[in-house]
């Protein structure tokens, strides 16, 4: 009796044994139970195969910190590995017991393949540091940006420009084009390849040049000579040229010049995604009163 109730007491501890991984001081080493229905886990230094757990190494792991030493001798790498491929006790090293992670039709998926419903699905912690970069997960050739800008309507007379005026919307407080939202992000960056101008006058065959800056420039005012002022120089980005306006049939309201294979390259400021825009034009004309003039541009950004 005595004996009996002696081996039933030490097969209840060593249950309690098995199933104590909470308590750190009785936790069982399970390394030799982890596996899949196809067999036990991989264990010490070889190939990667369909029994080799995925995980992350601890960034306290001796096995980590051996591996950052560049002047290390291979046989202390070797070393260090197989410390941390065994070292199931260290709480610094502990291997996470992927092996024993799954759901009602199987255990998790093990090694390199394809996503299945057996992929574990995670979530980044919120306090994890990321180092500073740009998201481009599901981004292919970059990111091309067609912005459009608001009309912009001159003043209400026909005063005619001369050649190198500036085309704004006021006579005393112009404001720049502004092409919201032309970079992918704040601070971005990417080269200007089409740009496009409109207005309501069909009949008009001027050409204009368009200088765009990253801050946005002190306009002048309409009919008034273009300046170019050094004090721009750090926020100018270039000029666009754009041919002759031109029309087409009989019963237009609009002409049109472009400028569709430039490369201009632009970076915004570290809190912006725009870039701003003064209208020159280059031949003179005569304009309609508030007639309106409207600019897209065309980029690549990265």
């Amino acid at each position: 009796m005595t004996d009996e109730h002696d081996a039933t007491a030490a097969g209840g501890r060593d249950l309690e044994a098995v199933y104590s991984f909470g308590d750190a001081a009785r936790a069982l080493r399970v390394a030799a139970l982890l596996g899949n229905a196809t067999g036990s886990a991989d264990f010490a230094s070889g190939a990667a195969s369909a029994q080799t757990l995925r995980m992350i190494l601890a960034t306290d792991s001796p096995g980590v910190a051996s591996m950052s030493s560049m002047d290390a001798s291979l046989d202390s790498i070797d070393a260090k590995l197989v410390q941390f491929i065994l070292n199931f006790g260290s709480a610094a090293a502990a291997a996470r017991v992927a092996a024993l992670i799954g759901n009602a039709n199987g255990v998790a998926d093990f090694g390199n393949g394809a996503i299945s419903t057996q992929t574990l699905r995670v979530l980044l912690a919120s306090d994890a540091a990321l180092p500073a970069g740009t998201n481009f997960l599901g981004t292919v050739g970059g990111n091309i940006a067609d912005v459009a800008m608001s009309e912009l309507t001159r003043p209400a007379n026909a005063t005619a420009y001369a050649a190198n005026d500036a085309v704004s919307n006021s006579t005393t407080a112009p404001v720049a084009f502004t092409f919201t939202d032309l970079a992918r992000l704040n601070g971005g960056a990417g080269y200007i390849t089409k740009a496009r101008l409109m207005t309501n006058q069909s009949g008009n065959t001027a050409r204009f040049r368009l200088h765009l800056f990253t801050i946005s420039p002190t306009a002048i005012n309409d009919n008034e000579p273009y300046t170019l002022l050094y004090a721009n120089f750090a926020s100018r980005i270039g000029t666009v040229e754009f041919p002759a306006c031109s029309t087409s049939g009989s019963g237009s309201t609009a002409a049109k010049a472009e400028s569709p294979d430039i490369r201009i390259l632009y970076k915004c400021e570290s809190d912006s995604r725009t870039v701003y825009g003064l209208l020159e034009v280059l031949d003179a004309f005569t304009p309609a009163s508030e007639q309106k003039f409207q600019i897209k541009l065309s980029a690549d950004n990265y």
